[in-house]
């Protein structure tokens, strides 16, 4: 599996979550750990957000 795969494998699963569970926040953030270290990706997504009025 690449790693954009992976990242929106991960993804998909936490947005379940969040639709699933309304106490579990709205922001889907990843933590990308790899032999050359590790990579915090912070509002990776932001599902289901309202838009603009």
């Amino acid at each position: 599996m690449e790693l954009e795969e992976a990242k929106q494998l991960v993804r998909d699963a936490i947005v379940a979550g969040i639709f699933c569970d309304l106490g579990s926040g709205s922001n889907v953030d990843l933590c990308v750990i790899t032999a050359g270290g590790v990579e915090y990706l912070r509002a990776y997504d932001q599902p289901g957000q309202k838009g603009r009025k």
